[in-house]
């Protein structure tokens, strides 16, 4: 859920407001739910140690 990744981001002025352009945190957050994703599928297994 994109939006339940960046959204607060974006919204708070943390972000650019066109959605586009996320902060740091936000692509970190969309980072690891990919990875969460991944894994729930068996298509990886997470790293250890971040």
């Amino acid at each position: 859920d994109l939006k339940a990744a960046v959204g607060e981001e974006v919204m708070s002025g943390r972000g650019n407001p066109d959605g586009i352009h996320w902060n740091f945190e936000a692509h970190q957050a969309v980072a690891e739910l990919m990875i969460k994703g991944l894994a729930e599928a068996g298509t990886c297994t997470p790293a250890s140690g971040g």
